[in-house]
């Protein structure tokens, strides 16, 4: 989950790949919609990140989903 720190992630990803003896992926949960956020974890070796999405109407829920999009590498 998103928030509980970000300053030894990527070394608690490259122990737990580690003692697994191969590519574990790691999916955060409750990711800020924020693209500084993205990278950051992107770069500490998260594989997916989950962002919350409330309900609201059809129209609405498809420019935040496109707003969630062009967060991701490679959008």
């Amino acid at each position: 989950i998103y928030g509980r720190g970000t300053d030894e992630l990527a070394g608690q990803i490259a122990e737990l790949r580690e003692r697994a003896g191969r590519r574990v992926r790691v999916t955060m949960f409750s990711v800020p919609a924020k693209a500084e956020v993205v990278s950051e974890l992107e770069a500490a070796g998260v594989d997916e990140v989950l962002f919350g999405l409330k309900t609201v109407p059809e129209d609405e829920t498809h420019r935040i989903l496109d707003r969630f999009a062009g967060l991701l590498p490679g959008a």
